[in-house]
Formats: C-alpha cells, sequence, structure tokens
C-alpha cells in the first residue's frame, strides 16, 4: 500500500509548532484536513512534492512494566528504538546495510527478537527490498499497538507518457533524482532492448528529462514508460531553503480550520442533490500562494 503523501512537508506536530496550538481539541479533525490540503497545494503547483513510497512495516513497544516512553527513529543508516522506563528499558540502534539487517524482512525479524519490541512487515512491501530504503523519520512515539509506528520505504515510480514527436518529459515527482530505466515503444511491450534509451540519450534537469542529439519521441498513445525516482527527500524537505513551502502548507491549513470552524461545511451539488466537491476552502489565499510561486511547475516545450 502507498503511504506516499505531502505529509512529509509538514505533519501535525509541525502545524501546532508553528501556530502554537497547544491543546488537543482539534487534533482528529485537524488529522484529516492536513493530507487533502497538502495535496490540493501540488495539484496548484502541478507536481508531486515528496519521494515516492510504499509501506514497510510497523513497530511499536509492547514491553511490559511503567514504559514511560518509547520512540522509533529512522536515518539514512541506522533504525533506533528507545524504550524508557519499562521492563526492558533501553536502546536498540540497528545499522541499516548489517548483513543481518539489509532486507526488510531480515530487519524486522531482528526488531522481532529484541524484548518489548514488535514488529510487523507490510502485506504489500517487498520483503527482499533494502533496509537502507526506509524514508527517515524523527522520532515518533510508539507505546503498545494502538500507537504502532507504521515505517515507509522508497521505491521507484513508474510513469507513461504519450509520445508527441517532442523531446521533453515532466515527470509528476520533482526535482528528478534518477532514471532506472525509460523505453519509447509503440507496441507498449517495454521489454525489447532495442526500444530502450541509454543514459547518454537524455539529460536530467530538476524538473524534466530531455532528449539529446535532436532526438524525438515517438508519436503514439503512452508508449513512453518512464521508471524513475523523484520529489524532495525527507532532508531536503528539512533544508532552511524549504521553509517558504512549510510556512505556506501552515497558513493553507490554519485558513481551512479557521473556516471549518466559523461553521457548516459547505458543498457544491449536483441536480439530484449528491455532493460533488467541498467548497469551505474556498480558493488558495493569496499570501499562500505568493510563497508557493517557486515551487509551481512551468510546463514548456
Amino acid at each position: 500500500m502507498s503511504i506516499s503523501s505531502p505529509n512529509r512537508i509538514i505533519t501535525a506536530t509541525d502545524f501546532k509548532n508553528i501556530m502554537r496550538v497547544g491543546d488537543t481539541s482539534q487534533d482528529t479533525i485537524l488529522g484529516r484536513v492536513l493530507p487533502g490540503a497538502l495535496r490540493a497545494l501540488e495539484r496548484y503547483c502541478n507536481r508531486k512534492f515528496c519521494e515516492y513510497e510504499e509501506e514497510a512495516f510497523s513497530v511499536y513497544c509492547n514491553d511490559t512494566g511503567s514504559v514511560s516512553a518509547a520512540t522509533v527513529t529512522v536515518t539514512e543508516s541506522t533504525l533506533t528504538l528507545v524504550n524508557t522506563g519499562g521492563d526492558n528499558a533501553g536502546t536498540n540502534t540497528l545499522t541499516l546495510a548489517d548483513a543481518a539487517n539489509d532486507t526488510l524482512t531480515e530487519l524486522v525479524a531482528v526488531i522481532e527478537a529484541l524484548d518489548g519490541w514488535t514488529a510487523t512487515i507490510s502485506s504489500s512491501a517487498t520483503g527482499t527490498a533494502s533496509s537502507t530504503e526506509l524514508t527517515p523519520a524523527a522520532a515518533q512515539s510508539c507505546i503498545g499497538s494502538a500507537n504502532a509506528v507504521t515505517l515507509g520505504y522508497r521505491v521507484d515510480i513508474t510513469e507513461y507518457f504519450d509520445g508527441d514527436g517532442k523531446t521533453r518529459l515532466w515527470p509528476q515527482y520533482i526535482p528528478l533524482i534518477s532514471v532506472t530505466s525509460l523505453y519509447d515503444d509503440t507496441d507498449r511491450t517495454f521489454t525489447d532492448s532495442n526500444d530502450a534509451l541509454d543514459d547518454d540519450d537524455y539529460a536530467l534537469f530538476d524538473d524534466y528529462l530531455q532528449l539529446v542529439d535532436n532526438n524525438t519521441f515517438n508519436v503514439d498513445t503512452k508508449n513512453i514508460r518512464l521508471i524513475y525516482r523523484g520529489g524532495y527527500t525527507p532532508a531536503q524537505l528539512d533544508d532552511d531553503e524549504r521553509s517558504d513551502l512549510r510556512l505556506a502548507a501552515a497558513q493553507y491549513v490554519n485558513y481551512i480550520m479557521q473556516q471549518i470552524s466559523t461553521g457548516p461545511v459547505q458543498a457544491q451539488v449536483d441536480i439530484d442533490g449528491m455532493v460533488q466537491r467541498p467548497l469551505f476552502f474556498g480558493p488558495i489565499p493569496a499570501m499562500v500562494r505568493a510563497l508557493l510561486e517557486p515551487y509551481k511547475r512551468k510546463v514548456f516545450f
């Protein structure tokens, strides 16, 4: 199951810190508003902001005793489990590249073997995937099964394009990181090596792929298949250069929360009275649009 979402731009905790919200009375509605609001910003900017990821596994502390805190933290190289106050209190740091931990299946088995911890691999996860593809995540509380944390792992994105006789592709997930394969195949089997383009046949830019040497794509329908990595990494999202993006997200979510609090949600309905889409958030406010301007993807050929 995909857990890719723009929520990594700003979490509920980030929002509450920025807006100085100290209570938990609106946490439930905030959790429901956040994903849709941030996806609306992606649609406005005509792009996906974050790396694509799938569910890897869930983990939580099931220790007995007076557990006062339990967290899981993922970096590019380690996964750290901290148990405070339990019968098996302590810190376990697992190096993701170690032979005993270097696939998701192995990593889950190692966590399961630790006293006071439980891990369950996702039914959709590829168990042989490398543990080093786990998406880095700041410390998250995980005391008990009700608070299990689901970790994600980064995977390739597959997109299909209509060939248009031109020279550029505009993938959704940007900035572009790498290309695994690129085919231009009018038979749409994407298996013949003669239809595969080598990495010296194109150049990568932040938001598009450009054929070189005056080559063009064949004109056909869905004959282009691109498998790639793209989107901001967690480290890039945390960088100060993305502070305006985080602020835009916080302001827009706050705007929606205020609209909800002022009255019932309005909706557009069709002639049969069926709700088509909510209207409570209205247009994106001007200040938010101004903050998002550098992130809007402008397609040109």
